[in-house]
């Protein structure tokens, strides 16, 4: 058969299983820095729902839909259905570092929250001229790095940060934590078919959300506020991203602190998407590391100068999604879905209807 010939499949009965379980995963950290930025930092509503999601609403589905056009592309030139395109959403690490050392002392100093947002801009910015640099100089670092060290330290960051944190917040409510991890296990790693072939990640949102809200109206639990839904849908309409300026208009002299956290986090950022390249090819799918790390850098600057102070990144986890059935197409619609999340205000909606501890196993 000719490469011509040769038609990839984008999208399968069997993605679903992927594409909510990335998508939840997602979804979950735009729940939390959408809290972040109103909680703790204590950000105008109309500059989280009008500035800083519809910024992210273009930055993550950009990032989606490259990545699914990579997988596209392989997948054609070596013949192949089981190509997996790399996941992509806002980093976390980044998203508590630019909350809690970056826009939360320059709000407590100076009482100004949009200082704050026009800070945690220029930083995100930083960010991703960083990973752009880190793109030239990427491919030689991981020809020359053991695949072990890379792994290795992958594996320390996800089961220091990405695991241990969520079990210790599932067991603030095991009730549901357990239950949806216990879902999450029988679907994606026992192979369970759930009641009428529901997704697990799916059955886990849903499920979880049954949970919290039959407690809550038994009168067993005050975890989720029914007078919350009723707020939240004054956040439903149509949120428009619109260039911002504000990520060049601050001095030198309040530039230079930023370089302190920036610097080594935007060197943490390349070297972990060297790390996620190299899993994607142990389990079979070796991408061009220059191109992951242009779009992770192309990102982060698109976001910026829109007005999101979170830089996006390449997820860890490729093998896993590719394990539970992800091809191309579950990426690709993972984005499309979050954008119409941010362009329409629905995360204060999904936050007052969703509990955080039933997404949290994923």
């Amino acid at each position: 058969m000719s490469e011509s010939a040769f038609k990839p499949k984008f999208w399968v009965p069997g993605y679903l299983n992927a594409f909510f379980g990335l998508f939840t995963n997602v979804l979950l950290n735009v729940l939390v820095l959408t809290g972040l930025s109103l909680g703790v930092v204590n950000m105008p509503e109309d500059i989280v729902f009008g500035r800083i999601l519809p910024a992210l609403g273009v930055a993550l589905p950009l990032g989606n839909i490259f990545y699914a056009y990579l997988a596209y592309k392989k997948a054609k030139e070596e013949k192949r259905d089981n190509v997996t395109s790399m996941p992509y959403g806002p980093s976390v690490p980044h998203m508590f570092i630019v909350v809690f050392l970056v826009m939360l002392p320059t709000y407590l100093k100076t009482g100004d929250p949009i200082l704050a947002w026009k800070l945690g801009l220029v930083w995100a910015l930083i960010i991703g001229i960083i990973i752009l640099i880190g793109a030239f100089v990427g491919p030689a670092i991981r020809k020359y790095t053991p695949r072990a060290a890379m792994l290795g330290t992958l594996a320390g960051v996800s089961i220091t940060f990405i695991s241990m944190r969520p079990v210790m917040q599932m067991f603030e409510f095991p009730w549901i934590g357990l239950i949806c991890f216990a879902i999450i296990m029988l679907s994606w790693m026992g192979g369970v078919r759930m009641p009428f072939n529901i997704p697990g990640g799916l059955a886990v949102v849903l499920v979880g959300t049954a949970l919290a809200w039959g407690a809550v109206f038994l009168g067993k639990s005050d975890l989720m506020t029914p007078t919350a839904v009723g707020e939240a849908l004054n956040q439903f309409s149509l949120h428009l991203p619109s260039f911002s300026g504000d990520a060049v208009s601050i001095s030198l002299g309040e530039l230079w602190p930023l370089l302190v956290t920036a610097i080594p986090l935007g060197i943490y950022n390349f070297t972990e998407g060297i790390n996620n390249v190299e899993s994607a090819a142990a389990a079979g799918d070796d991408y061009s590391l220059r191109k992951i790390l242009v779009a992770d850098g192309a990102g982060a600057i698109v976001g910026a100068f829109l007005g999101s102070p979170f830089p996006p990144a390449v997820y860890i986890g490729h093998p896993g999604w590719k394990a539970v059935g992800g091809r191309i197409g579950y990426s690709f619609v993972t984005g499309i879905a979050i954008a119409v999340v941010c362009f329409l205000g629905l995360t204060a909606l999904l936050l007052a209807v969703i509990p955080l501890v039933a997404i949290l196993p994923i």
